[in-house]
This record gives C-alpha cells, sequence and structure tokens, in this order.
C-alpha cells in the first residue's frame, strides 16, 4: 500500500524554498535514460506525485515514450527528518494531462514561481501514480500491493 503521509507531502512541497530540488528520472524511447530538477513537484494525493511540466522537452517526450519515472528528494540539512540517506526514491508510472481539471487542479498548486515561468500556461500537468517508495539506501518503505 502506498500512503504519502503529510509528513512527507511537508517535505516534498517545501523542497524548493529549502532549495533542494526533486529530481525526475525518465528513459527515452531507444533508452537513454534523463534526469531533471522539478521545482513545480507536489503530492497531489496519498498515492500520487504531480509536476508542471512547462519546459515541454526531454521529459515531457521521455513520458510520452515510457510512462516509468522516478522521483528523488534529499535534503541533508533536514537529515533528522528523512529516512536512512536522508532521502526518498519514489517509483512510479506518469501520464500527462492537458484536460482542464487535471491541468488546473495542479497548477493551482505549484510554486508561483514556476507558473512565472510559463506566464502563456503553455505547460502540461503531470501525474505520477506511485509504486514504491525506498529510502536513500534502496531499502523498501513502501510498496502497491499487486
Amino acid at each position: 500500500m502506498i500512503h504519502i503521509d503529510d509528513h512527507m507531502k511537508q517535505m516534498i512541497e517545501a523542497a524548493l524554498a529549502d532549495g533542494t530540488y526533486c529530481l525526475v528520472g525518465s528513459v527515452s524511447a531507444d533508452g537513454w535514460p534523463h534526469i531533471g530538477p522539478k521545482g513545480s513537484l507536489i503530492v497531489y494525493d496519498t498515492e500520487t506525485l504531480a509536476y508542471w511540466e512547462r519546459g515541454l522537452a526531454t521529459t515531457h517526450a521521455n513520458v510520452q515514450a515510457n510512462p516509468r519515472m522516478t522521483v528523488f528528494y534529499r535534503n541533508a540539512g533536514r537529515r533528522d527528518e528523512l529516512p536512512r540517506g536522508a532521502a526518498w526514491h519514489f517509483y512510479g508510472t506518469a501520464e500527462i494531462h492537458r484536460d482542464y481539471g487535471i491541468w488546473r487542479s495542479v497548477m493551482a498548486r505549484v510554486p508561483q514561481v514556476e507558473l512565472d515561468r510559463d506566464p502563456d500556461r503553455q505547460g502540461a500537468a503531470v501525474l505520477i501514480r506511485v509504486e514504491r517508495i525506498t529510502d536513500g539506501a534502496g531499502e523498501v518503505l513502501q510498496e502497491r500491493d499487486r
């Protein structure tokens, strides 16, 4: 069972303010991995992460080709509040949303500084259904029931 609790939500959604970007990992259609920062990462619900994809570039193309993603959150400054490695790894499956409901819902919750970089609101909302959460050393903390 996956349950992104209030503590995780607070930490993730404070990442940008803490100066600690969340990193997302994706893989291209021809198998090349890509890692990029996402300052807009939020907890959409207890099983789902989300971000505003304003660049519509490499990560966006990769998600269209292969929806499996990883999100890496690490904050050494808040080590005492995190599991081993001062980090969480979230593994899941992404969906790109341009329909008004989810698009608007994600846009309304991401940090304003990220939206300011997309003044014409050309971006897309991306939801990541989390399948597994591990600590910084790879120990499974939570896993979706199969």
